[in-house]
C-alpha cells in the first residue's frame, strides 16, 4: 500500500538525466540520506570520504574510495558518513533517481559544497579537494 508519506518522498525525488561524457562535479550533500537508482544508461559514481580540511578551510584531503557502475535497476546508497562526497559521470545516455531524505529545502541546497579534485601526489588513493 502506497502512503501519502511515499507519495510526498517520491515527488521529492530528483530525476537528473545526463548525456555520454558528461558529468556532475564532485559535491558534499547536506542530506542525512540519498538512494539513487540508475532507470536508463550506465554511470559512474566515484566515491570519496573526508580525511582533513585545510587550514584555510577552502581545501580538503579526501580518500578515494573507487568507481562504482551503476546500470539499470542499480541502487546506490550515500550517507552524512559514508560516500556523502561523489561525482558522477555519464557512460551512455542515462537517468538517475536520487531520493534525499529528509528532502531538500533551501537551508540544505546552501549547505552543499561542489569541489574540483587533483591527485594528491602522495598517496594513491588520495586527492586535493577545492571548493567551487
Amino acid at each position: 500500500m502506497i502512503t501519502s508519506a511515499t507519495k510526498k518522498l517520491v515527488r521529492k525525488a530528483e530525476t537528473i538525466i545526463s548525456a555520454l561524457g558528461k558529468s556532475i562535479s564532485v559535491a558534499e550533500m547536506s542530506v542525512s540520506r540519498t538512494d539513487m537508482t540508475c532507470a536508463t544508461g550506465m554511470v559512474d559514481v566515484q566515491r570519496f570520504h573526508l580525511l582533513a580540511v585545510g587550514k584555510d578551510r577552502d581545501s580538503f584531503t579526501l580518500r578515494d574510495e573507487g568507481l562504482v557502475g551503476m546500470t539499470p535497476g542499480s541502487v546506490s546508497s550515500l550517507t552524512a558518513e559514508t560516500h556523502n562526497i561523489h561525482g558522477l559521470k555519464a557512460r551512455s545516455f542515462s537517468q538517475i533517481i536520487d531520493i534525499f531524505t529528509p528532502p531538500y529545502d533551501s537551508g540544505r541546497i546552501k549547505d552543499s559544497r561542489w569541489f574540483r579534485v587533483t591527485p594528491s601526489g602522495t598517496k594513491s588513493n588520495e586527492v586535493t579537494a577545492t571548493l567551487l
